[in-house]
C-alpha cells in the first residue's frame, strides 16, 4: 500500500515537472523556453508579497526605492506598472511624511486578509525568558529572535549551532557569499549573521564575552570583503558586558584594522549586552521589529584618540 502510494505521488510530481520544464542530457531539469512559472499566482498577490518582504526588512522607503528593489522580482510572468504598485502600497503601508512608506499594523493587516501565509495570526509569541545555556549562547538567542522579527532568517555559527537552544531555531547552515576558503571559513565562524530568505547576509554579531576583540575585527574583514555594502550601512556590531568596556574601546580605537587601510571603525558599531537586553524586552511581544530599531541601540566607535596613554609631562 505504502508503495502504491508513493508510485502515485511520484507519477503526480512528474506530471507537473513536465507541464513546465524538460530534461537535459545531464539528468538535470529545466524550465522549458516557452513557459513562465508563477502565473498562478494572482499578480496582486506576488506585488504585495514583495512589497511586504521589503518593508519588513528596511522598514521604511519612498516609492523609487520600493519600485527599484521589488520590480526584478515580478518581471516573470505578468509585468506590474509602477502605478501597480503603488496602489498595493495603499493598500498595505502608510506613509506619515508623504514620502516614505512603512507597512500598517500586522492586526490590521490580517484584518484585511493580506497575505495570510506570509502575516500569520498563530505567529508565536516570545517572552523575555530565556532558555539555560552560556550567557554568550544566551546572546545569540535573543538576536536569533529579534532577526525573525525583522522577517530575516539567522545563520549561527558551525561551533555555536549545535547548542540544542540555538538549534531548535532552525538557523540557516549555509551563507549566500562567495568568498575564498580562508575566507568563508572565518564568515562561517561569526556568532550569528541576520540573513535575507535567499541566505545573502544582512547584519552580523559577534559577542565578545571573553575571546579577543580582535579575532571579530577580522571575521567582520573577511565578511566584508564578500559583502561590502554591510561596511556602509554600519550593519556589523560588537556585542560584549559592559565589564570588557574598556577592552572593546582600545581595540576600536587602536588595532590594525582602525584607520587606514581598513577603515574599520567608519564600518562597525557595539553594542552591549544591557543594551541588547533592553531591546530584546521592548520587542520580545511584538510581532516585528525594524532595523533602524536596532540601530538606535548600538554604540559608534569612540575617538581614536580618546584611550591613548596621557603624557605625564
Amino acid at each position: 500500500m505504502f508503495f502504491d502510494a508513493a508510485s502515485k505521488n511520484i507519477g503526480d510530481i512528474l506530471a507537473i515537472l513536465e507541464s513546465d520544464f524538460e530534461m537535459g542530457e545531464d539528468n538535470l531539469w529545466r524550465i522549458k523556453a516557452e513557459r513562465q512559472i508563477g502565473n498562478f499566482i494572482p499578480p496582486r498577490l506576488r506585488i504585495q508579497y514583495y512589497v511586504i518582504g521589503y518593508l519588513r526588512k528596511v522598514g521604511k522607503a519612498n516609492l523609487d526605492d520600493i519600485v527599484t528593489n521589488i520590480f526584478p522580482k515580478l518581471t516573470n510572468g505578468h509585468r506590474p506598472t509602477r502605478a501597480d504598485i503603488a496602489d498595493v502600497l495603499n493598500e498595505i503601508a502608510v506613509s506619515h511624511d508623504g514620502k516614505n512608506w512603512e507597512l500598517r499594523d500586522p492586526s490590521t493587516l490580517a484584518v484585511q486578509g493580506v497575505l495570510q501565509t506570509f502575516i500569520s495570526e498563530k505567529e508565536p509569541e516570545y517572552t523575555a525568558e530565556i532558555p539555560e545555556s552560556t550567557k554568550h549562547n544566551q546572546q545569540i538567542y535573543r538576536l536569533a529572535i529579534m532577526c525573525q522579527k525583522a522577517g530575516l532568517v539567522p545563520y549561527i555559527g558551525k561551533k555555536e549551532r549545535h547548542d540544542p537552544m540555538l538549534a531548535a531555531l532552525k538557523p540557516l547552515t549555509y551563507l549566500n557569499v562567495e568568498a575564498d576558503p580562508t575566507q568563508r571559513r572565518r564568515i562561517e565562524g561569526i556568532d550569528i549573521i541576520w540573513a535575507g530568505t535567499d541566505a545573502t547576509p544582512i547584519w552580523a554579531f559577534e559577542i565578545e564575552e571573553s575571546t579577543s576583540v580582535l579575532s571579530a575585527l577580522e571575521r567582520f574583514v573577511a565578511l566584508l570583503s564578500a559583502v561590502p555594502e554591510l561596511g556602509k550601512s554600519r550593519q556589523l556590531t560588537i556585542v560584549a558586558p559592559k565589564a570588557r568596556r574598556r577592552k572593546v574601546y582600545q581595540e576600536l580605537t587602536s588595532s590594525s584594522y582602525i584607520g587606514h587601510p581598513q577603515y574599520l571603525e567608519n564600518k562597525i558599531n557595539y553594542m552591549f549586552y544591557d543594551d541588547l537586553q533592553v531591546i530584546f524586552n521592548k520587542h520580545s511581544a511584538r510581532r516585528t521589529i525594524h532595523l533602524e530599531d536596532f540601530h538606535h541601540a548600538c554604540h559608534l566607535p569612540p575617538p581614536a584618540d580618546e584611550f591613548k596613554p596621557k603624557k605625564l609631562f
